[in-house]
């Protein structure tokens, strides 16, 4: 048991005595080269119980300033007691959160996120069971709906809390779960803007302004760049509903140009697109499809398709002109080699109305002289008009039957519904009256007389 007693006493004197500097000799790894007693992980869990609840929740008097040497020492503890997974699991994670929130209003330091980031690793690491669901639900019903907020740093704590649930509800592999975490982890500083706008209020910095939060997405990291298109899709969507007046929503505005002119100058990244989905499922895809401005590279496949387009238009309509060219330059050979008039003039009007006329005006350009075509010039001219009239009628009589067809059931549905047949609640379905006397549904009328 001399180990478990060497365990607590080196706790104790970083936690309470504070004599560091008497055990700096005496690391964790030489520790591990003593025999261990079979009983010493439920012991070491036992003694350390009490130190894991201020760990997690980021007590001062274990997690101070320059705690390095503690989280170090905790990691490798956490790492060999095969119980800490199963004891976490029944931990308030809200109230963790909410505890390291206090902890850095107290103690200001730049790492003091990336402890509680170490934190939910050892959760992440040891198996942590909680409801995940459940857990997301209430941390949004803080974030997302609540009218009075935590301090910037505290909503911050929870907003990352919030990530990590919703990446451990997702039906991934651990693999997959522990890369998108990673991702968080590495991407936080632009995210906890994302979550801002996502939100509706500012998290993780002092500012009060929109103005001031979108101008340092713009310009605090070139790190930020690939994925400042994501901001933009948020920015877009949320702007409206942020609560400003006019003056502040027009600056904004002004600034959520500016950075549209960013966003075009760089090639944008999809490396958060999974992560985001699954952080804001309901929105994400969403904003993403009707906001995220044409990359460079989309505005010229675009540009050549649409190229692509006329060019194949002018091959057609050239083909098309090559066409009536070659049947006029026929029309006129035989014409000149004394081929009856009545046969021309027959296969003439069995072309399309619209190719003939052409074929007609040209063949009178070039036969102007022609005196036997000049003769029959007007009855040719007089029949193509009437065929070209004719076709135009036909088209009215069958714009004129669609669009009877097309009011008939509306007319049958308002004679039914006056007869004091009624639609659903949703909508989509005609009650018909119950009153015998009153006129049934035309459709039924119909079929039963069939």
């Amino acid at each position: 048991m001399n180990q478990t007693y060497s365990v607590e006493k080196y706790i104790e004197s970083r936690v309470i005595g504070r004599l560091e500097h008497m055990w700096y000799s005496c690391t964790w790894e030489q520790e591990n080269n003593i025999k261990r007693d079979p009983e010493y992980g439920c012991i070491l869990h036992k003694k350390m119980l009490p130190y894991y609840g201020m760990y997690l929740n980021g007590d001062t008097r274990l997690c101070k300033k320059n705690m390095e040497n503690i989280r170090l020492f905790m990691k490798n503890v956490i790492e060999e007691d095969k119980e800490f997974g199963a004891w976490a699991s029944q931990q308030n994670l809200i109230a963790m959160a909410e505890g390291w929130g206090d902890n850095m209003q107290r103690i200001e330091e730049p790492k003091r996120m990336s402890q509680y980031f170490q934190v939910l690793e050892h959760l992440f690491n040891t198996g942590c069971q909680q409801d995940w669901k459940k857990l997301s639900e209430e941390l949004e019903e803080d974030l997302f709906k609540a009218e009075v907020y935590s301090d910037y740093r505290t909503d911050e704590l929870l907003s990352v809390l919030h990530a990590f649930t919703m990446i451990m509800q997702q039906d991934w592999t651990h693999n997959e779960k522990w890369e998108q975490f990673g991702l968080l982890t590495k991407h936080w500083k632009f995210l906890k803007y994302y979550y801002s706008i996502m939100i509706r209020h500012i998290v993780g910095v002092k500012y009060t302004r929109w103005t001031d939060v979108t101008d340092t997405v713009m310009k605090s990291s070139s790190s930020f760049f690939p994925h400042l298109h994501i901001y933009y899709c948020g920015l877009t969507e949320r702007i409206g509903s942020l609560g400003l007046d006019f003056k502040h929503f027009k600056k904004l505005d002004d600034m959520r140009m500016k950075m549209l002119s960013v966003v075009n100058s760089h090639e944008p990244s999809e490396a958060l697109y999974t992560l985001c989905d699954a952080l804001f499922p309901a929105d994400f895809q969403r904003m993403l499809n009707e906001h995220r401005p044409k990359t460079y590279g989309e505005l010229e496949d675009e540009n050549k398709r649409k190229d692509k387009i006329l060019e194949e238009l002018r091959q057609e309509n050239q083909e098309t002109r090559d066409q009536i060219e070659r049947l006029t330059r026929k029309y006129r050979a035989a014409i000149e080699a004394s081929i009856p008039i009545e046969d021309i003039e027959r296969e003439l009007l069995s072309l399309p109305i619209n190719t003939a006329w052409d074929i007609f005006c040209s063949l009178n350009e070039l036969l102007a002289d022609h005196d036997v075509w000049r003769s029959y010039d007007r009855q040719i001219r007089k029949k193509l008009k009437s065929k070209f009239n004719e076709e135009e009628a036909k088209k009215e009589k069958l714009y004129d039957v669609m669009e009877k067809v097309a009011n008939k059931p509306t007319k049958y549905i308002d004679k039914f519904l006056n007869s004091g047949a009624y639609y659903d609640n949703d909508g989509a379905t005609i009650i018909p009256s119950m009153d015998k006397n009153k006129v049934e549904h035309p459709y039924l009328v119909a079929e039963a007389n069939d």
